[in-house]
């Protein structure tokens, strides 16, 4: 039932990473979305929103960067700083990835 859950939330982040295929380096660019890794990279910027999921176990952080970078800018975010943290890293076809992602103005 555990893996049958995993490729469910896989094929659904697919199908969203689909959705938001449109959207090029470029537009993320002119958004200023920047997506940063280290938790030093936003000291004393202002916490705007924030969440956690989970993710197929295949994806590494630079795609769920890129994903999350997409989806921001899809939604109409401009001018944020966004760290995105693997909490609990996954094990390819039997447990999810966790990230949780925190947005900064």
């Amino acid at each position: 039932m555990k893996r049958l859950w995993v490729i469910l939330v896989s094929l659904l982040l697919s199908l969203s990473c689909y959705a938001y295929q449109s959207v090029t380096k470029e537009q993320i660019r002119s958004a200023n979305v920047r997506v940063v890794s280290h938790p030093k990279l936003v000291e004393g910027l202002t916490f705007v929103n924030g969440y956690t999921y989970n993710v197929g176990s295949a994806y590494g952080i630079s795609e769920i960067q890129r994903m999350e970078a997409q989806s921001l800018v899809h939604n109409g975010f401009r001018d944020v700083v966004v760290h995105v943290e693997i909490l609990d890293a996954g094990i390819v076809g039997y447990k999810a990835t966790t990230v949780r992602v925190s947005i900064y103005k």
